[in-house]
């Protein structure tokens, strides 16, 4: 839209087909935030910062889903999981519990096999 061969009229259309895609995301959001919450992670009992990292990097994953999503300025996305405060710093996450008590996260993935996380204890 920002080229200037694009015609006015298309450019309108392409806004408009932009806005209503986003409202279609948005009402979306919910549904799947309930989804969210009924799913049961595969996560061994013993391991409640990694089950807390991964539904707060989704669920900011998708607040951050639509073209019409905040700039994300100088402050971290960060969400409530339970007893945990997970924050998404780019490149690793943080899990923070009610103590104060800090983790770091990442994310790594391989060729036909997924992805994974791996939390350890901040220092």
């Amino acid at each position: 839209m920002r080229e200037a061969s694009v015609r006015p009229d298309r450019v309108k259309e392409m806004t408009n087909e932009v806005a209503q895609m986003n409202d279609e995301i948005a009402a979306l959001k919910p549904v799947i935030r309930t989804q969210l919450a009924a799913l049961r992670l595969q996560s061994e009992p013993s391991q409640p910062v990694e089950e807390a990292a991964t539904r707060g990097m989704l669920s900011l994953a998708l607040d951050g889903f639509s073209s019409n999503g905040k700039a994300r300025g100088f402050e971290a996305p960060s969400t409530r999981v339970g007893e945990f405060v997970v924050t998404d710093l780019g490149a690793f996450s943080t899990v923070r519990d009610r103590a104060g008590q800090m983790s770091r996260c990442f994310l790594f993935g391989a060729p036909e096999e997924g992805a994974g996380l791996k939390c350890e204890p901040a220092k």
